[in-house]
């Protein structure tokens, strides 16, 4: 077997493939840790925003796992992470009736009466006081308890924070998934993240009980951030983005610690960039040099998939190519995305004819396909998380970028696409501010979000991370998908 096929295999092995991409949990030896993302884990940072794909249930899911959350207290050398007490406040992936309630308990609950902050200060009642704080089983009776008792509870809540601070340790509570507390209905969803923002705020106060909030950017708006002082929160925000540098080396995470392979990937790159990898507590974590130095991440790239996308040294840099054409207009890059048309481009390799070169591990041309698997899994997400979106793209079919604003607009009143989307307005996370008197107000939506930008002579743009799954050509670009129908 050639060293490209060995490496090959180890992409194979190491990376999960498009099916296995939303659920997929990496393995603690898997865990890579970018050095911007260790704010977002600091438990003085209670909002915490990312797209996507970018790590929020993960972070949330290793802050709640013991093995993992001493990884990442490792890495980022912060001991206060290691001595941590950690509870659920709300995970739509993961329902605990007892530890906090559902959505169809939530509109209940609401349609009682019930505050959103007085819900949401029961439920971190009970995930930092345990099952002997509330002798009532149902949230409806723990919620009037709560209320009734507050003055106790508040002085409860004091003794604790003390006691934790003698006893060396922090409770935090996390809370995940905010978009489904009301799936249909943005208007009961906007309230209860406002009252979740208002416990967040007082909380900071304390030194030994914490909240943290993973939420999607669009979330954080003025209405759901309409109350005193919200601003101290969203000052305080942790956004986490990814740098081309941390999504190779990510890629190195994965490569390194494949069970089978690992051991080709970690000699072919010492021998290449002259740096050893070092085994710490039965992983391979990737060497700070490899981390951070974005021309020795360049030379490795290049000897996996060659120095060009083509046939010349001006048909773009392999390194800088890929990312680019995986970003939205935003200039975000999903790492889901990014490791998605990897696998893809390993399996596509396999059959590509490299013309008699010497063959590399990855061919340009599967790069480009391994973008076209990545688009369909990043439009599918957008079509989730924001159902409206569908409406909105699926008129521009065949229509090419760039093109004139008006040649967008003009599909839309065909299709009546502005009357859809307000139909749907109770639908989750509808567009802000549009309206049905302008048109263009829905196209601003989309700009916000990343799925299309203005350029500077007023055409509109799309990203190939969008476009390319809608069957939205562009001159020059990553081709359709094969069996796209105009």
């Amino acid at each position: 077997m050639s060293q490209a096929e060995e490496l090959r295999r180890c992409f194979l092995e190491a990376l999960p493939s498009e099916a296995q991409a939303e659920n997929y949990t990496p393995l603690p030896a898997q865990i890579y840790v970018p050095p911007a993302h260790r704010r977002a884990l600091s438990p003085d940072r209670p909002v915490v925003l990312g797209g996507r794909g970018t790590g929020k249930s993960f972070w949330q899911g290793a802050l709640l796992d013991d093995a993992r959350r001493r990884l990442v207290a490792d890495a980022f050398d912060m001991p206060e992470l290691e001595r941590a007490k950690v509870s659920i406040g709300f995970d739509p992936n993961g329902m605990r009736p007892d530890l906090f309630p559902d959505s169809r308990t939530l509109r209940f609950l609401m349609q009682q009466g019930y505050e959103p902050s007085d819900i949401w200060y029961a439920v971190i009642l009970r995930a930092l006081g345990g099952p002997d704080l509330f002798p009532q089983e149902d949230w409806d009776r723990r919620i009037k308890w709560t209320i009734e008792n507050v003055e106790m509870l508040s002085r409860k809540l004091y003794e604790l924070d003390k006691e934790n601070q003698r006893a060396g340790f922090i409770q935090l509570v996390v809370f995940d998934g905010l978009d489904r507390t009301a799936p249909h209905s943005w208007k009961d969803t906007q309230a209860l993240l406002r009252g979740l923002l208002m416990n967040a705020l007082e909380f900071r106060s304390r030194r030994a009980l914490r909240l943290k909030i993973f939420l999607r950017p669009d979330m954080l708006d003025a209405q759901t951030t309409s109350f005193p002082d919200a601003s101290k929160l969203v000052s305080n925000e942790v956004r986490l983005d990814w740098a081309d540098t941390d999504l190779y080396g990510l890629l190195w995470q994965y490569l390194g610690n494949a069970r089978e392979t690992g051991g080709v990937f970690r000699e072919f790159a010492a021998v290449l960039t002259k740096v050893r990898w070092k085994m710490v507590k039965q992983t391979f974590p990737v060497p700070e040099a490899l981390r951070t130095d974005g021309s020795l991440q360049r030379g490795l790239f290049h000897a996996l998939a060659g120095k060009s996308m083509g046939g010349g040294v001006n048909r773009g840099d392999t390194w800088k190519w890929l990312p680019n054409h995986l970003a939205d207009e935003s200039g975000f890059v999903s790492p889901r995305s990014f490791i998605v048309a990897l696998h893809q481009a390993a399996i596509d390799s396999a059959t590509r004819d490299f013309a008699g070169k010497e063959p590399t591990c990855l061919h340009w041309r599967a790069v480009q396909d391994g973008v076209q698997v990545a688009s369909k899994v990043r439009l599918n997400e957008l079509y989730e998380d924001f159902p409206w979106i569908r409406h909105a793209i699926e008129p521009l079919n065949g229509l090419g970028v760039p093109c004139e604003s008006t040649e967008i607009l003009a599909r839309w009143r065909k299709s009546k696409t502005v009357e859809k989307v307000l139909g749907g307005l109770e639908e989750k996370l509808p567009p802000a501010q549009v309206t049905q008197d302008d048109p263009d107000s829905l196209l601003q939506a989309l700009v916000r979000l990343g799925v299309c930008r203005i350029m500077d002579d007023g055409r509109v743009n799309m990203p190939d991370i969008v476009r390319v799954e809608a069957n939205i050509p562009r001159r020059g670009g990553v081709p359709l998908r094969k069996g796209s129908k105009p």
